[in-house]
């Protein structure tokens, strides 16, 4: 069982990294500014912008989604 938590805190560390690697911190700060954005009834007056808006803000949350499964578990 010790060896076994030792394990998982090593698991956990190493997430943690990966983190900083991927600069999620600023993914994160990104992702939330696009999904700001796509609330904003205004952006809708601009279909091609909108639809920017949607792709990235689907292409970063896919990015960040599964860090963020990961360090659920």
């Amino acid at each position: 069982l010790n060896e076994i938590s030792k394990e998982i805190e090593r698991l956990r560390e190493r997430l943690l990294e990966l983190g900083v690697i991927f600069d999620l911190t600023r993914r994160e700060k990104e992702l939330a500014e696009l999904e700001a954005a796509g609330a904003n009834p205004d952006l809708w007056n601009d279909a091609a912008k909108a639809q920017q808006v949607m792709r990235d803000t689907a292409a970063v949350r896919d990015f960040v989604a599964p860090y963020h499964e990961m360090s659920r578990k």
